[in-house]
């Protein structure tokens, strides 16, 4: 898979005041949070999968000149994606990446996918284990909380180096695996969301990640 920084972008960065950790927002609307955890948006509209790398075209911008809030926008023509991303601290020093996403377009049904991937913007990660726990609905990396929804999913998946989550994704479904262990570095996992759009509504999402320092960049 190529690495979302091909086109030499540049890309967000943004953290709290209170806070110390920063999280790194790329315009083709990856996220990362951590070394190890960076998770991106896929759209299904029941006969083709729209992934940010390949599809449509991006802004990024601040919501206001100064306030710590990126705004990312995925126009694939039919549809528009927006994300609001802010952190915000909590208690006991923990920080969280808060994204409200919202689309909107031609009217249909449509699945939403949140997608964990084995990179970062610029260099591979290492990735051993991803899974999906079905009592919180959420995502682990590597045994570690990666991120969590204010939706219950309809779809889940966990993925290694043999079968990558596009491939089910493509066809409107995925594997249903809890678990995945993978010596290669390239596990991830996968939540898939029914989104119904119609011409007077915008179907929104709020996902949750947990930042960490001493993780967000390579190891030298």
């Amino acid at each position: 898979m190529p690495f979302r920084n091909i086109h030499f972008k540049d890309w967000g960065m943004v953290g709290s005041v209170q806070g110390v950790n920063e999280a790194v927002i790329d315009p083709a609307m990856l996220f990362m949070v951590r070394k190890n955890v960076a998770f991106e948006v896929w759209i299904y509209d029941g006969s083709r999968l729209y992934m940010p790398g390949l599809h449509g075209s991006f802004r990024q911008y601040l919501e206001r000149p100064g306030y710590p809030i990126i705004i990312n926008e995925w126009d694939l023509g039919l549809m528009r994606v927006v994300t609001r991303s802010t952190v915000a601290s909590r208690s006991g020093g923990v920080d969280v990446l808060i994204i409200d996403l919202g689309i909107t377009g031609l009217p249909g049904n449509y699945i939403i996918y949140l997608v964990t991937r084995p990179y970062n913007v610029d260099h591979m990660v290492e990735v051993r284990s991803a899974g999906v726990e079905g009592d919180g609905w959420f995502i682990t990396i590597n045994g570690e909380l990666a991120l969590t929804t204010d939706k219950e999913p309809t779809q889940f998946g966990s993925y290694d180096a043999n079968k990558d989550a596009s491939e089910d994704a493509a066809l409107g479904r995925l594997n249903s695996e809890l678990y995945t262990n993978d010596e290669l570095g390239w596990a991830h996992a996968a939540l898939g969301f029914n989104a119904i759009i119609n011409e007077s509504n915008e179907w929104r999402l709020r996902v949750k990640a947990p930042m960490d320092p001493l993780r967000n960049t390579p190891t030298q």
